[in-house]
């Protein structure tokens, strides 16, 4: 082959590339180091910010955010498993269906 002129835009959309195995590529790439390793840190753009040693890491972020997720979660079944009580007002929106969960008294 003499020319080795690349692919056109068009040829280039029309290649499926789920049909495509790059995995002896890629295995090349990595073994080369030209695939550069990655961080949380440049995944979530921290070092873009003049406040980036400040910033919380998105692991911290998700830990804070669902710290109380289980706990919140283990009320919620305790009270799930309580009689309801469709005396009381404002009544419990189940109750007007003529049921009650967690009681074997009707509502």
């Amino acid at each position: 082959m003499t020319e080795c002129s690349g692919l056109t835009h068009e040829e280039l959309q029309a290649l499926d590339f789920n049909q495509i195995d790059l995995s002896e590529w890629i295995g090349v790439m990595v073994e080369s180091n030209l695939i550069p390793e990655s961080n949380e840190d440049d995944l979530s753009a921290s070092g873009r910010y003049e406040n980036s040693e400040y910033r919380e890491t998105p692991t911290e972020r998700t830990l804070q955010r669902t710290s109380n997720a289980a706990e919140g979660a283990k009320a919620i079944k305790k009270k799930m498993n309580e009689p309801l009580d469709c005396s009381k007002y404002p009544r419990p929106q189940i109750c007007e269906f003529g049921f009650t969960l967690g009681s074997e008294e009707g509502g």
